[in-house]
This record gives C-alpha cells, structure tokens and sequence, in this order.
C-alpha cells in the first residue's frame, strides 16, 4: 500500500506504524511518541518526514483515497454493460477494505474525530471526488436507462448517490464490528439491488 518515497525506509516504516496506531487508538489519542515506539524510531525521524501529527494523518487519508480512487475510476471506465461495471466497482471496493483493514480503517477515524480538523482545500478535494463518483456513475446509469437494464424512472444521480452510500454505510458498519458479518457476504444482495432494484 504505501510504497517508498526514494526508497526510504523511514519513510515506509513511518507511514506503516502510524497506520496500525490510528486505526487501532485514533487520531486523538494517537502520540507521535506512540508512532515512533512503534516504528523503533525517535520523534525527530518522524518530524524530518512529516510536520505534525495532522500532517501525516492527512497523508495517510489522501493516500489511501487515492489509491482506492484509482481502483474505483478504472472499474467505472471498463467496456461491460452497466450491471456488471458497478457490481465489479463494488466488489474491488470490498476486496480493497478486506485486504487492507488497518488502512481502510482510518476512514472510521476520520469519520468519527477529525473529520473538521481539516483544511478547507482537502474538504474540496473530497467533494470532488465524491461529485466525480456520482457523475460516473449517473453516466453508467443513464446507459444502463437507455440500454433497458434499469428502469426508465430511476433517477441515475440518486442512484449513483445510493450505491456510495450503500457502500460506505455497510463498510463502515464492518468496520466498527467486523465480527458482524462477512463483508464479502453483501456482494450476492447488492447483485440483486443492482440488478433488480433499479
């Protein structure tokens, strides 16, 4: 996931170790001495990296965007009919969360503590990648409409607002308590939704 910057391995065992500590005690109690210890680094390696707490933080969450960001645009672009283009964007999302949980748990933290402690150029940057997700996938419904697989009712930018709501809610439902359920269980119901609820 967080590959090196130049080959620094600081760098990676800097970004590693804060990762399992905010995603296991949060931002706010999350010291950087926690993530030095952690890292088998002093405080002054991480400070050569990163100015703050905040700062990596913020990395970290902009990283892990980014990369799920290109997983999801990749899956939206794909030649198959609308049906399957968002069932498929909907299970790399799930793979992504499953096979990444301490990463893709910071999206909990940042839910739930420091949603407001950032800048106001990353609260755009997130609504606009949100605003590109509905877009794609309103294009992929308006298709699916034209193309007889939805119902000529549905409304494609509610419907691309509900599959990202489906998501995040379920994910982060999984998230909390990931003794609940199987994630991937929800793939066979969502197929469903997808298929016929539309």
């Amino acid at each position: 996931m967080l590959e090196s910057r130049s080959n620094d391995s600081t760098y990676v065992r800097i970004c590693e170790s804060a990762v399992k500590i905010f995603s296991s005690k949060g931002y706010h109690k999350t010291t950087m001495d926690d993530i030095a210890s952690t890292a088998g680094l002093t405080k002054g390696a991480i400070y050569w990296h990163f100015k703050n707490k905040r700062e990596l933080f913020k990395f970290l969450i902009e990283r892990m965007f980014s990369e799920l960001d290109h997983l999801i645009f990749s899956s939206l672009s794909s030649a198959s009919p609308p049906p399957a283009k968002i069932l498929y964007t909907f299970e790399i999302c799930v793979d992504f969360y499953v096979n990444n949980r301490d990463f893709c748990a910071l999206t909990k933290v940042f839910h739930s503590e420091v949603a407001t402690l950032l800048d106001n150029e990353f609260e755009t940057r997130l609504r606009s990648i949100y605003s590109r997700y509905r877009s794609l996938l309103a294009d992929i419904f308006r298709q699916g409409i034209a193309e007889g697989y939805f119902n000529h009712g549905t409304d494609p930018l509610i419907a691309g607002s509900i599959i990202i709501a489906a998501f995040e809610g379920i994910s982060f439902q999984w998230m909390m308590d990931p003794n609940a359920f199987d994630l991937k269980q929800v793939l066979p119901l969502i197929k469903k939704i997808i298929e016929n609820g539309f």
